[in-house]
C-alpha cells in the first residue's frame, strides 16, 4: 500500500514541531517529554510508511534529529522503552529506504 499524503504530512509536522521546540536547550526530561508528545505518540508504522514518500534528505535529516536527541535523553531514568521506539522507527525508515532503492534499481 502506497502512503498517503495524510501520512507524510503527519511526518512533516510531527518533526517540524519537534525541531521546533528542542531548538533551545532543555533538559533531557523536557525533550524525552517532547519525543513522546510529537514522535512516539504516532504509530511508527504510520510515520516509517510515510518516509517512502518524502524526499531522502528530508527523512534522512530527521533520522539524524532522532539520533542526537536519543543521545540527550538516555540519562533519564524512565528512557528505555522511548529509546527502543526510536531505534525501531529509524530501521523502519532505513529498511523502507532499502527496499525503495532496490526496486528502483531493479526496474532500471
Amino acid at each position: 500500500m502506497a502512503p498517503s499524503s495524510a501520512e507524510a504530512l503527519l511526518w512533516k509536522k510531527a518533526f517540524l514541531t519537534l525541531r521546533d521546540e528542542t531548538l533551545s536547550s532543555l533538559p533531557p526530561s523536557s525533550v524525552l517529554a517532547l519525543l513522546c508528545c510529537h514522535i512516539l505518540s504516532h504509530p511508527s508504522d504510520a510515520l516509517a510508511a510515510a518516509a517512502a514518500s518524502l524526499p531522502p534528505p528530508e527523512v534522512t535529516s530527521d533520522v539524524l534529529l532522532l539520533e542526537e536527541l536519543a543521545s540527550v535523553v538516555l540519562p533519564c531514568e524512565d528512557s528505555a522503552e522511548p529509546l527502543l521506539q526510536i531505534l525501531c522507527l529509524v530501521m523502519l525508515a532505513f529498511g523502507i529506504f532499502l527496499l525503495l532503492s532496490y526496486v528502483g534499481s531493479v526496474r532500471t
